[in-house]
């Protein structure tokens, strides 16, 4: 299969195994989010880094180790299995001793038991670990989604019986643990490969030697993307970060999902032409230019009509996290870009660079959360979008020294997919003054008239990646009509 056909596919069954998993979740977040309050979200967000730190030990770069391999063997597999199996096992201890200080931190009793059982997803998940990074490995994401919509309903459920019984923050909790063990269950049940009784340090040390600078920046970013949530449950309330949480869940949901689909597909596929750096670049600039003109409209959009969706979804009890929304849009602009950028260095195994990068960029972070602390929630978020900014220049900056694709060029790629989504947002903007009818009809109207506007600004500009999603689909529609119809 050639490198773009495998793009083509690995994206297309990423994106349903994305979007159907998260489709599905929102609806069942949608659900359990009209029954419990703030308050019980904010208290799983006080957990967030404390299992994202010790996930990240889990994991230890290993998996990338093993993708970018291109020899991996047997014993390469099954030494890193046991590794991950007995990593999660210390830390799932290390967690349920230290459960009541974490309590007492937040000066929240009931966190000692939530964090005890939180815990064993750490353990649980470390027996997937393995199956996962070869399916991705093989690009094989079409198996990879049947066991994501097998979980995520199942987990789903429990968490909508529970909160509809009274259950409150459990229902959260046993969901997210439910996830873990059907997730596990079926990547074993579709996944034929079994870790046969070799562990070799030499394995270990030579996929360390990639991995440990992944696993330093992966801990910085887990310790980062969740420091929020650390400060705010600290100096604030747990209602004030229930309305921070669900205001990035909800901002996550499309530049998360897209950049996970992004940066599964890409990594693997052009871990193969990693030696040919202009292929590589011209790859590369088609992502890039391909992100920002579906990445773009969608943050935009989002923020314009966050009040109207908020209202209608969450209820008006999660107004307070409108603002919140908006601002975190600003940053969602940037994140796919400043992600997918550092994927280039993982590519061509400059992990050194990456991990210094990383570092720099947390430095910019710490600074903005020291000045902003004790302004307010609402000026931390700010805070964020500056910092957010900052850490973007710096990552096109030294990513782009490694493939000849600099600052000014990427910029001038960027400039006329903004200059078009502004004047979507504009109309948006403009087009809601005038309506004033039910807040569902005003919602679906604004979306309309945002996506009529960004498709004939497209047409208009005949931008690239326009007119690159124009062929793919001509491509998908010809393909399709063959095959119907011989």
């Amino acid at each position: 299969m050639s490198l773009r056909n495998k793009l083509l596919s690995g994206l297309f069954w990423s994106a349903v195994e994305r979007f159907g998993t998260q489709g599905i979740q929102f609806v069942i977040t949608i659900i359990i989010v009209r029954i419990l309050t703030p308050a019980d979200y904010g208290l799983i967000g006080m957990l967030a880094i404390f299992i994202a730190i010790a996930q990240s030990f889990v994991d230890s770069g290993f998996g990338s180790a093993l993708i970018q391999k291109q020899d991996a063997t047997q014993t390469d597999f099954s030494t890193i299995f046991y590794f991950n199996i007995a990593v999660s096992t210390l830390f799932f201890f290390i967690l349920f001793f230290t459960a009541p200080l974490i309590a007492k931190f937040y000066n929240q009793p009931l966190l000692t038991p939530i964090t005890r059982v939180m815990a064993l997803n750490i353990v649980v998940n470390s027996f997937g670990l393995i199956q996962n990074t070869i399916l991705t490995k093989n690009i094989n994401f079409k198996t990879l989604t049947k066991v994501s919509l097998s979980s995520i309903v199942v987990s789903g459920t429990i968490g909508i019986f529970m909160a509809y019984k009274g259950f409150g923050v459990w229902a959260l909790v046993y969901q997210t643990l439910g996830g873990s063990v059907i997730k596990t269950i079926f990547l074993w049940l579709y996944n034929k490969w079994r870790p046969v009784f070799a562990f070799s340090f030499q394995s270990l040390k030579s996929l360390f030697s990639y991995g440990s600078k992944l696993l330093a920046s992966g801990l910085l970013n887990q310790i980062f993307d969740n420091i929020y949530k650390l400060v705010i449950g600290k100096q604030y309330s747990a209602t004030d970060l229930g309305f921070y949480t669900q205001a990035k869940r909800i901002q996550e949901l499309p530049v998360m999902n897209s950049l996970s689909i992004l940066q599964r597909v890409t990594f693997p596929v052009y871990a193969t032409i990693q030696d040919e750096t202009e292929r590589l670049k011209n790859a590369y600039r088609k992502t890039i230019k391909g992100i920002i003109y579906f990445n773009f409209p969608l943050m935009i959009g989002l923020a314009v009509l966050s009040p109207l969706l908020i209202k209608i979804l969450l209820t008006d009890k999660w107004l307070p996290a409108v603002p919140y929304l908006q601002l975190l849009c600003l940053v969602g602009l940037v994140y796919p870009l400043s992600s997918v950028n550092l994927n280039i260095l993982k590519v061509k195994g400059r992990t050194d660079i990456f991990f210094y990068l990383e570092v720099a960029k947390k430095v910019v972070i710490a600074i903005a959360i020291i000045i902003t602390l004790k302004m307010g929630v609402l000026t931390m978020v700010i805070g964020q979008v500056i910092a957010s900014y900052v850490c973007f220049f710096l990552n096109i900056y030294y990513s782009g020294r490694v493939i000849n694709y600099g600052v000014k060029e990427q910029l001038l790629d960027i400039f006329p997919y903004l200059c078009i989504t502004i004047i979507m947002g504009l109309c948006m903007i403009i087009s809601l003054r005038f309506i004033s009818l039910n807040n569902i009809i005003e919602l679906i109207l604004g979306a309309l008239i945002g996506i009529v506007a960004y498709y004939l600004l497209s047409r208009i500009s005949k931008l690239e990646a326009y007119l690159d999603a124009v062929a793919v689909l001509s491509d998908f529609s010809l393909n399709r009509a063959k095959a119907l119809f011989g």
